[in-house]
């Protein structure tokens, strides 16, 4: 396998991995943030309406996943891209990302525990596998903050992995 092969299938792996561990979560948010809106305004969106908002939100999920994968795979140099406002955007993005999977991370394991201690034999191999999405999900958040972490330079500035 070459280099540039290499690279290649670092890079699909990693996207293709962002996509299975942030996608859902983030149109799954999306959507549901549209609906607590839309209860909390009392307004209704017809069915062709919702398809609309699953269209948004799946775009949504997709660009969140590539930004992650970005941000894993070059660390702080994902900041650089852009003007200062698109720098704002994604920082406060990144933000929101780490505090939503810090969340669902822990109200996860306290539902596991939780559904473990009153469950039965079927409930237990159920509660196996989310709690093993949950280890993938952490391990993830992990890695990526790490992935930021080494994107700081030396003078605090934000900057590419150190070569």
């Amino acid at each position: 396998m070459t280099e540039s092969e290499r690279s290649t299938a670092v890079v699909a792996a990693v996207w293709i991995g962002s996509l299975l561990l942030f996608a859902l979560p983030a149109f799954l948010a999306t959507v549901h943030l549209v609906d607590a809106v839309l209860g909390f305004t009392n307004l209704s969106v017809p069915p062709a309406g919702w398809l609309l908002v699953n269209a948004v939100a799946f775009l949504v999920a997709v660009q969140t996943a590539t930004e992650i994968a970005a941000w894993r795979l070059h660390g702080g140099g994902w900041f650089r891209r852009g003007g200062r406002r698109l720098r704002a955007v994604r920082i406060a993005v990144a933000t929101g990302i780490c505090v939503g999977a810090l969340t669902l991370i822990a109200l996860a394991t306290i539902w596991l525990v939780a559904a473990v201690a009153t469950a039965e034999t079927g409930g237990v191999f159920v509660a196996g596998v989310a709690l093993a999405f949950v280890m993938a999900f952490g391990a993830s958040a992990v890695l990526t903050g790490r992935a930021f972490l080494r994107g700081y330079r030396a003078d605090g500035r934000l900057g590419g992995r150190p070569d």
